[in-house]
């Protein structure tokens, strides 16, 4: 990546933030993206943020992604400067799968109603696995079934494991944001112009 083509003025910026049950694959998800690499031995599951600048064609992205655990998550969704949700849930937990409609999207509408939600359906690559029986995991149709209910932007399937759509989700994620961001610029240089002052 020649980062000497770029300005500070031509980085976009996304803080993106990834919920979900813990043990559904998040942190694995972000140590892929982040280290080229699926992670080995156990992962801590705390609430941390990382950071990393990456290129999608011809725009270099700052990306701050904030991870965190269930009894840290209500906390992370207080913070107004998220510019887009990533709402996960593993393909073999339907309970996972479930709590995304019954638990989160409540919590989202509650705390962040504007803000972008992309779902993201993690251990893809069990699809492939023989051990699992296939009948018991998530479905790609009911995948998008769910975001269309939680009103997401898009609905991916994911895995860490074999490095399938890993920056797919980041990319989207952070065309979403730099486009959110555009459209607010937009709007209220708008509503300036078309501001009436009465003296």
């Amino acid at each position: 990546m020649k980062n000497e083509r770029y300005n500070f003025s031509q980085i976009g910026h996304a803080l993106l933030l990834l919920i979900g049950d813990d043990g559904c694959g998040k942190t694995s998800l972000i140590y892929r993206m982040v280290n080229g690499t699926f992670p080995t031995g156990n992962i801590p599951k705390l609430f941390g943020s990382y950071c990393a600048n990456v290129q999608f064609g011809s725009s270099l992205i700052n990306m701050e992604i904030w991870d965190s655990c269930n009894t840290q998550h209500n906390n992370s969704l207080c913070n107004p400067q998220t510019s887009c949700i990533i709402l996960c849930f593993s393909i073999s937990n339907r309970d996972s799968f479930n709590r995304c409609l019954v638990n989160y999207q409540a919590e989202i509408q509650l705390n962040l109603p504007n803000t972008p939600v992309i779902l993201v359906g993690t251990k893809a690559d069990l699809y492939e696995d023989p051990i699992y029986i296939k009948d018991n995991l998530i479905t790609n149709s009911e995948g998008v079934e769910m975001a269309s209910k939680i009103n997401a932007v898009q609905y991916i399937e994911t895995s860490a494991l074999s490095d399938i759509n890993v920056m797919r989700v980041f990319e989207v994620a952070s065309t979403v944001s730099i486009n959110r961001k555009n459209n607010k610029q937009h709007d209220n240089t708008n509503g300036n112009k078309n501001k009436c002052i009465i003296n």
